[in-house]
């Protein structure tokens, strides 16, 4: 687990396009504006690479209960072809070299689904001037 960075979702469903968010916790933060570059990487097959380079966005309030955080996000959609474990690396350019920021693993799994079978949903009812027991 990383303890300065969250990426979300951590399990993905395989063969379909994921909406990935990075974000900074407690002091740590992506600034908004600039550069990081995001290279996705199979565990499985080392040659499954792809480096994306995205400009970080201001961070909104993820829900209406929670507080506002400073800093900014990356949000990048990515299909992760294999049920594989992948690892997310953010980099940030500096100079001539990559400074990591953070990595993070994430899972792709088979999507289950409901796999074509018809939901059946049971109607529950009750009588409100019925006593609890």
């Amino acid at each position: 687990m990383n303890e300065n960075y969250e990426i979300l979702p951590k399990v993905v469903s395989r063969g379909k396009r994921a909406e990935m968010t990075i974000h900074g916790l407690h002091a740590k933060t992506l600034r908004p504006g600039e550069k990081y570059n995001v290279q996705i990487a199979s565990m499985c097959n080392h040659a499954d690479v792809t480096t994306l380079e995205i400009v970080a966005l201001p961070m909104e309030n993820m829900s209406p209960h929670c507080e506002t955080r400073e800093g900014g996000r990356l949000e990048f959609q990515q299909t992760f072809a294999t049920t594989d474990e992948y690892s997310i690396i953010v980099t940030q350019p500096q100079n001539d070299e990559n400074k990591r920021v953070t990595t993070h693993r994430i899972y792709a799994a088979p999507h289950k689904g409901n796999r074509g079978r018809k939901m059946e949903y049971s109607k529950i009812t009750s009588n409100i001037d019925e006593p609890l027991v």
